[in-house]
């Protein structure tokens, strides 16, 4: 995240550092998944860039950045940062992540971390079978048609 943060600086040099930076982790790319163990955090540094000794510190590039090439990151290093285009779009405040949220939090209350993603998929797979109703009106009358079918049903089982 720090690398991230560091390509989208005001500064041209850090933009620069860091897009140096992930050069070198893309050059050699790791087979195995990567085990994420917290960095040394040097708490007298002045600059956030300052925080991490890059030269005993593994890196690896910022899976947000991981389209662009190197050519193209460079390029954004030499643009205004308000020119800098932003590498994602990502809502943070919507209802759908706020329904993300919810159900991570969830099923780590449920089940353990081995089986998180299996009852989060179920929830979302049940949520797609269940009709979907632009607003409270069209949901009582589902529910009025549904009745009137359980009924009907039921009438011509006698």
């Amino acid at each position: 995240m720090l690398l991230l943060g560091m390509v989208f600086d005001e500064r041209e040099s850090v933009r620069t550092f860091a897009v140096s930076e992930i050069e070198k982790a893309r050059v050699h790319p790791r087979q195995t998944v990567r085990v994420f163990s917290p960095p040394k955090i040097d708490f007298t540094a002045e600059d956030y860039t300052d925080l991490v000794d890059w030269d005993t510190q593994p890196v690896a590039s910022p899976p947000l950045l991981e389209d662009y090439s190197i050519d193209e990151l460079k390029i954004m290093t030499t643009c205004i940062p308000e020119k800098i285009p932003a590498p994602f779009n990502m809502p943070s405040n919507t209802q759908a992540v706020k329904r993300i949220v919810k159900d991570v939090t969830d099923a780590s209350k449920h089940v353990g971390t081995e089986q998180r993603d299996r009852y989060i998929r179920s929830r979302v797979l049940r949520r797609q079978v269940l009709p979907e109703f632009e607003h409270k009106g069209h949901y009582r009358v589902a529910g009025k048609v549904a009745a009137l079918i359980h009924y009907l049903a039921s009438q011509r089982a006698f």
